[in-house]
């Protein structure tokens, strides 16, 4: 998978994801591609590099224990309280 293609997935699917599955994404992506992927998906992707390598230490965890994947992003609680 060159630059361009890398760039047409990740603009189709961005709209579609949450940051924790972008991450998930782009580091899945820099490591299907191998050495240099980590530029390569952020040339193309235009997210950081400390972004990816936060994917890859998500995918790492995922992969010792797949059944402890949470989607959710934020702990319960956060955010804005609501009026009473």
């Amino acid at each position: 998978m060159d630059e361009g293609e890398i760039k047409i997935l990740w603009d189709s699917l961005r709209p579609c994801l949450n940051e924790k599955m972008r991450r998930l994404l782009a580091a899945g992506l820099s490591e299907a591609h191998g050495r240099g992927g980590d530029a390569m998906v952020r040339r193309a992707t235009g997210i950081s590099l400390n972004t990816i390598t936060a994917g890859k230490r998500d995918l790492a965890d995922i992969k010792d224990d797949p059944s402890g994947f949470d989607p959710k992003i934020r702990r319960p609680g956060g955010g804005n309280k609501t009026k009473a």
